[in-house]
């Protein structure tokens, strides 16, 4: 009986840490399979792939096609030219090949995007590569995107020059159960500030943008929309009223304020930053809607919140945190004034979005009682500068 009870007790430590796995792994939704060895022609790299046991290269004869159309088109006036695959990355919305474009003259490393959702979001995302491309090179090196090569609207996908470097979420990743020392500090506040003068340039960029007042009443909506979900997970509806009831306060004040509006990046976070020798390039940019600057601030500084997630990030206090967001944040708006404040109200939505997504990715309520509703909570009480609420007004109620 007692070896029985023993064996029960390790087969729950086990089940449960392959849960803690699951959810670290979801938290960013990438699965990474490793192709065949540099150095194999396309047609053979898949064949050895394939033969080699149950993990195929290609999941079906398109992504196929797609590479062998990509190597006719780079290789154009090029004689002996070749596309060697790298190694293949599938994400929930999308299907990364990187591959080597070589002849005798010619060596280049190349990536093609297969978009699941068709061939508007690729030619929405070639087409911002190519207006950008040029008016970063103009700026210099230190701040980059990748250059464009080719848009296959018949596959849904595009290629574009490889960044070589590591992305931020990558560096952070490397240092888990590590005490960071200040040399590796360093590095990552200069990242950071990169970072965020990267992302200055890309809104400067956009001659267009407007100077608007927030639409508040749309904000409070989806920040409505978001609380009355999560009450479902474990949320308290006293907490959530006083959350809603802070926001709406705050949004109040800046009502009649414009800001830039610019086209946004749309999904700016740790791991789109590349990190490269030369300086920083920006990844994934699809810039199709126009929105305040603060949606692409609070995505980011969001992204850094979330490193806490992981409880392998010892050396990730409390307070490096916040160093972090305000370095990004400083190095963004380049001394001028800004509002944290209303930086930690659009962090409000993207975490319940966030929180509301992994709890339905790992649906067992213990977990959510237990990990995912008190480390929410924390971060949203961060977001908002406030421990208390007052929820007396009924307007906000979800």
């Amino acid at each position: 009986m007692k070896i029985v009870a023993l064996w029960t007790r390790f087969s729950r430590r086990v089940a449960r840490a392959h849960e803690r796995r699951e959810l670290l792994a979801n938290m960013w939704g990438d699965t990474t399979v490793i192709g065949p060895a540099l150095g194999l022609p396309l047609q053979q790299s898949t064949q050895a792939n394939t033969a080699a046991g149950p993990r195929k290269f290609s999941e079906n004869a398109g992504e196929q096609q797609a590479l062998q159309v990509l190597q006719g088109v780079l290789s154009k006036g090029i004689p002996g030219a070749h596309l060697q695959v790298v190694r293949v990355r599938r994400q929930r919305e999308s299907i990364i090949y990187a591959c080597k474009f070589s002849s005798s003259a010619v060596a280049q490393r190349v990536l093609l995007k297969i978009f699941r959702n068709g061939p508007e979001e690729a030619r929405s995302q070639f087409e911002t590569l190519q207006s950008l491309w040029p008016l970063f090179c103009r700026r210099g090196v230190d701040l980059a995107v990748p250059r464009p090569l080719a848009f296959l609207p018949e596959f849904s996908a595009i290629a574009m020059e490889e960044i070589l470097g590591s992305n931020l979420l990558e560096l952070f990743r490397k240092h888990r159960w590590r005490i960071v020392g200040e040399r590796n500090w360093a590095q990552f506040l200069a990242a950071i500030r990169k970072s965020g003068r990267w992302l200055r340039q890309l809104h400067d960029f956009d001659r267009r943008a407007e100077d608007r007042c927030l639409d508040t009443s749309a904000i409070m909506a989806g920040a409505k929309m978001e609380a009355e979900e999560s009450l479902q997970f474990g949320m308290t509806a006293d907490f959530v009223v006083g959350v809603l009831a802070h926001l709406h306060s705050k949004l109040a004040e800046y009502a009649n304020q414009p800001f830039r509006t610019p086209r946004v990046h749309g999904d700016f976070k740790l791991d789109n930053m590349i990190v490269t020798a030369s300086g920083i390039a920006g990844v994934d940019i699809a810039m199709g809607q126009e929105g305040p600057i603060y949606r692409d601030l609070s995505s980011f500084c969001n992204s850094i919140e979330l490193l806490r997630l992981d409880p392998r990030n010892i050396h990730l206090s409390r307070g490096r945190i916040a160093k972090l967001q305000d370095e990004f944040l400083s190095a963004y708006f380049e001394g001028e004034p800004y509002s944290r404040e209303l930086v930690g109200g659009f962090q409000v939505v993207g975490l319940l979005a966030k929180y509301i997504y992994l709890c339905r990715q790992h649906p067992r309520p213990i977990l959510h009682r237990l990990y995912l509703t008190p480390f929410f909570t924390s971060c949203l009480r961060q977001a908002i500068g406030d421990s208390s609420f007052h929820h007396t007004t009924e307007e906000v109620k979800p």
